[in-house]
């Protein structure tokens, strides 16, 4: 099983995909920070980490377009792995040497940190920029210039009032869960799909239409929470989330995925 893993970082790490996530991420990231300190870097002595970071930063376009990308940066690292090892053929050889239930195992773990980091270096390092430039005290509530992370109604604003460095971390942990349960989704459906665009893209698809629909129940007043996922992986938090559904849905992703994946690597049919 080790084996089987460490040969699945190797070929990850090294794939196209993967680099393409990490640059793509980085360069939103960067133009983000350029952006901030551009408009106010003067002023520097005046902001604050909880204004720059790309993740609390709204009054930029960036934010918004790095949270509807991330699905696509998350699904386009190394989860369209498995349709190239199936249509390929190169699942052939792997499964003469280990079990399917190994290579699956080893698929879905890999696909999911790989998922994962990519979407955690662009904020790492964003967030690292703006710590080398901005004061790390916290935000007067006064400015609003921040999102609404630090009203009592949303989700950890004690933590966000007591340290920002701490929320940030806290927000990317986050991020990077449901990142992972976006990413092994393209295993899932990698044997209904016909070509590499959609094994990828359908996923980012999938979560851009269900947090459309279900962001909608909120303004129906059937829950008190947004369902969006789109808006819960967004630190600027411009929506109600309660801890019970931060935690619920990657755990229902993760579950629903695992069965999936547990089911197809039972089948005999997959080569």
């Amino acid at each position: 099983m080790k084996r089987i893993i460490n040969l699945e970082f190797y070929r990850a790490f090294r794939s196209i995909g993967f680099r393409l996530s990490v640059l793509c991420g980085m360069i939103v990231s960067f133009l983000d920070f350029c952006t901030f300190y551009k408009s106010f870097g003067m002023f520097s002595e005046d902001k604050v980490i909880a204004q720059a970071w790309i993740g609390l930063d709204y009054q930029f376009a960036y934010n918004s377009l790095f949270y509807l990308l991330m699905p696509l940066f998350a699904s386009f690292a190394y989860s369209g792995s498995y349709f190239e090892d199936m249509r390929g053929g190169y699942i052939k050889c792997l499964i003469v040497k280990v079990s399917r239930k190994q290579y699956f195992s080893a698929k879905y773990i890999v696909s999911f940190i790989t998922g994962a980091i990519a979407i955690a270096i662009p904020l790492v390092m964003n967030l690292m920029m703006s710590m080398a430039f901005f004061s790390t005290r916290l935000p007067e509530k006064l400015q609003f210039m921040h999102g609404g992370a630090n009203t009592d109604i949303k989700l950890f604003s004690n933590i966000f009032n007591i340290n920002t460095i701490v929320y940030c971390i806290l927000f990317i942990v986050i991020d990077m869960v449901f990142a992972g349960c976006i990413a092994v989704f393209s295993i899932c459906i990698a044997d209904f799909t016909d070509n590499m665009f959609s094994t990828v893209t359908i996923p980012f698809s999938l979560t851009i239409i269900s947090s459309v629909i279900f962001g909608d129940l909120e303004y129906l007043e059937k829950t008190e929470s947004n369902l969006a996922i789109i808006k819960m992986i967004n630190p600027v938090q411009d929506v109600v989330t309660s801890k019970t559904v931060i935690i619920i849905v990657p755990v229902l992703m993760i579950l629903i995925s695992f069965i999936w994946v547990y089911v197809k690597q039972r089948r005999k049919d997959i080569i």
